[in-house]
């Protein structure tokens, strides 16, 4: 039986709020971080692994909520996006009619998505061994993330749909 239009939003829904888990996530492990006085960078790639994560779940969210029927076969692991948060990042911004990402915020972007889709935030390499996490500036494109989330988040508002989570 194929999902009602209410279902669909509801597994978009869905799908955005487990990327804004992922990125408190990562907030939360760096505000903990912060406050040890240890060598934390090992958690740092996990901080890093989590907030990208929680950018695809996020993007592959705001796909399915524009148009469910397009998008649903595209998402999955090794279909048409996988896990490359700038193919995602593009998609969304052509779909919605945005501008370009300013030449700072690609750079982040693609950086993360290098570490993120090689998988070298979550295992040891020479090059994690020779490029601490701490090299690695995101800043730009995590003031922007928050930024769409608080916009989505009130979108949402307005849908006036009850969800469980």
């Amino acid at each position: 039986m194929p999902p009602t239009s209410f279902g669909k939003q509801l597994v978009a829904i869905h799908q955005y709020q487990i990327g804004k888990g992922f990125v408190g996530a990562a907030y939360l492990q760096r505000s903990h971080l912060q406050k040890r006085q240890i060598n934390h960078e090992p958690f740092d790639y996990v901080v890093l692994h989590l907030f990208a994560q929680g950018i695809e779940a996020i993007l592959k969210g705001l796909l399915l909520l524009l148009d469910f029927d397009k998008y649903k076969s595209d998402l999955p692991k090794r279909k048409k996006f996988g896990h490359n948060l700038e193919a995602l990042a593009e998609e969304l911004r052509a779909a919605t009619d945005q501008n370009q990402l300013s030449v700072e915020l690609a750079a982040e972007l693609s950086l993360l998505n290098e570490l993120f889709a090689s998988h070298l935030l979550r295992y040891s390499s020479a090059v994690s061994l020779l490029n601490g996490p701490n090299l690695i500036s995101i800043k730009r494109l995590e003031k922007r993330v928050a930024a769409l989330i608080r916009l989505v988040d009130f979108e949402i508002s307005k849908l006036n749909v009850e969800t469980i989570w």
